[in-house]
């Protein structure tokens, strides 16, 4: 592929952002001089740079301190700022529209966010009202009309209304987000809409099911199990990840390898580690350095390189050393996927994968974004920075 159709890719996508909401509404987290903002894709600023950290899935970014301000991902049209020792969110506007007023909070997730105060977690809706008043020790985000919490260390599942669907007298459960739910209370296992077993309390660990399949420890082992509770494989593993885009990354003996839905391994392919597959190709490491598999398990790029991001759009970034000197900082380039060298005339100090059709780069100590043509669309300025994302996001 030329450089033309990542430059046509380019402008399609940016073509595009606008069909799927205001293109003003896609922010990204930037840390300059003065702090943490969002910024959007024009370069104004949706929240102006003045939060001393920023909380990217309930991780700081950098090292946490209680005493500073905080801003928050967006979920939902909302994201969540600390100031003080006190929690409250922001809209699409950048404006607190709820005001800072609560011990801890969760995502708005379904138009419905958890929050605590004075010593109790309640249910508010985006202009702040309780739907369901505080009275739960813990409470977490809605997922399909329901919301894990608990009352006296014991774990049940609640409707929008504030009535329990599943009783509270699990010793833990996970969320909502699938037609079984892993419960547990001496062991764990799996119970339906019904609060009834549906595969019996037998397992040390339990994963909520994904793409027809869920992770299971017993007896010092991980295994899949389908929705019957029958294993996909002969043997268990030491680590097992859940299955995404229909293979699973899996470890024995210090090896990762990839089980397919069958519960075969992947052309008996051994790593010492890999990841998951992204635009049909799988980022591994062997002795040689880090590559590239095809969905066979053939290899589609050569491993070769200091490390290695994903694919997206068909474009894949990797690290390059030029000297085997242990002070050799190397250099980050972007690649096709026959592995030939994209923006050749470009030198990133970082790269991060492509998203949204703009990836964000390092260059001379600052960080900024290039389109799919190599081309800086926001030049580097930040001390750092995260990638665009639509405030809607759930």
């Amino acid at each position: 592929m030329g450089l033309r159709w990542y430059k046509f890719c380019a402008l399609f996508i940016t073509f595009l952002i606008p069909f799927f909401g205001n293109s003003q509404l896609i922010v990204a987290p930037a840390k300059g001089d003065k702090g943490w903002g969002y910024i959007r894709q024009d370069m104004t600023w949706l929240v102006p740079p003045s939060f001393d950290r920023f909380w990217e899935d309930r991780q700081y970014v950098v090292a946490e301190d209680n005493s500073e301000s905080v801003l928050w991902e967006f979920h939902d049209g909302m994201a969540g700022i600390r100031i003080s020792d006190r929690w409250g969110f922001i809209d699409t506007s950048g404006v607190e529209v709820i005001k800072h007023q609560f011990s801890d909070i969760r995502d708005f997730h379904e138009s419905m966010a958890a929050v605590l105060k004075k010593g109790k977690w309640g249910y508010i809706d985006k202009t702040g009202k309780y739907i369901i008043q505080p009275q739960f020790d813990e409470a977490r985000s809605f997922y399909f009309g329901l919301a894990a919490v608990c009352i006296g260390n014991k774990w049940g599942l609640i409707d929008k209304s504030g009535n329990f669907v599943i009783p509270a007298e699990y010793n833990e459960i996970k969320n909502n987000t699938s037609h079984l739910i892993a419960a547990r209370k001496k062991k764990w296992g799996y119970i339906d809409h019904s609060n009834k077993w549906v595969l019996e309390p037998i397992y040390n660990e339990a994963f909520n099911f994904t793409e027809g399949f869920a992770r299971v420890e017993k007896n010092g082992a991980w295994w899949y199990i389908d929705t019957n509770g029958k294993y996909i494989s002969e043997t268990g593993f030491d680590k097992a990840m859940p299955f995404i885009n229909h293979f699973a990354r899996v470890k024995t003996d210090g090896f990762w390898s990839y089980l397919d839905t069958t519960g075969k391994i992947l052309g008996g392919l051994k790593f010492f580690n890999a990841e998951d597959f992204s635009d049909d190709y799988a980022r591994v490491n062997v002795k040689e350095g880090w590559g590239y598999i095809n969905l066979d398990g053939t290899w589609a790029i050569a491993p070769k390189y200091s490390y290695a991001g994903n694919f997206k759009n068909g474009i894949g970034r990797v690290k390059v050393l030029h000297s085997t000197n242990l002070s050799d900082p190397g250099e980050w380039i972007f690649i096709d996927k026959e592995g030939k060298r994209l923006y050749p005339t470009k030198y990133f100090e970082k790269a991060e994968d492509f998203w949204m059709g703009m990836a964000r780069v390092k260059a001379k100590g600052k960080w900024g974004f290039i389109d799919m043509s190599g081309e800086f669309i926001i030049k580097p300025q930040f001390e750092y920075c995260l990638d665009f994302v639509s405030p809607q996001k759930n």
